[in-house]
């Protein structure tokens, strides 16, 4: 679509870094390949990525809703947030198997996240398993000190610094470009 049907030379893609060449036979005929920089050309990721959706329900509820709502309005079919799960199941095994199941771990962490045993349990299964990107994302004034754990303290962080309708977007847009989507 972007070349209206007259895309480029291949040699020109495999100078720009978008094609690499896996074979050239004595016919000439030349076989490529696709590098990851030509994937980060497309808009959205091949794929949805898996996402699982951590957060403390008093002080992160609508947050965690307006996450998965911008999520599946960009196409993520799959974005976990607790309230999916079926009344009578077992909660706490349907958790850890969404979690190790999970691509990208998305913590929202508030003043008092980090102190929910149920938050904890869930970060804990997410830095088990292999794989697996834990993105913290702080908001609604948290503050980062001793009590910040380290396996967080060794991750960027996306940060709502002010509690406002323009930094939960722009949170909320740093997110969707960590997936692969682009506006």
């Amino acid at each position: 679509e972007v070349w209206d049907d007259d895309p480029p030379w291949p040699e020109v893609l495999v100078s720009l870094g978008y094609l690499e060449i896996t074979n050239q036979r004595e016919s000439g005929t030349i076989d490529y390949m696709l590098t990851p920089r030509a994937f980060d050309l497309l808009r959205e990721p091949v794929s949805p990525p898996n996402v699982f959706i951590s957060y403390r329900r008093a002080e992160s509820s609508a947050f965690g809703l307006l996450v998965v709502a911008r999520l599946k309005a960009v196409g993520v079919e799959n974005p976990f947030i607790d309230l999916q799960i079926e009344p009578g199941a077992a909660w706490r095994a349907h958790l850890e198997k969404m979690v190790r199941e999970c691509r990208y771990f998305v913590l929202l962490i508030g003043p008092t996240t980090l102190a929910s045993e149920y938050v904890r349990e869930e970060l804990a299964w997410a830095l088990a398993t292999p794989g697996c990107v834990i993105v913290p994302v702080v908001h609604n004034s948290f503050q980062r000190d001793t009590a910040f754990p380290a396996e967080l303290a060794a991750r960027q962080v996306i940060e709502v610094r002010r509690e406002s309708a323009e930094d939960y977007e722009l949170a909320v847009l740093k997110l969707l470009n960590l997936l692969g989507y682009t506006p």
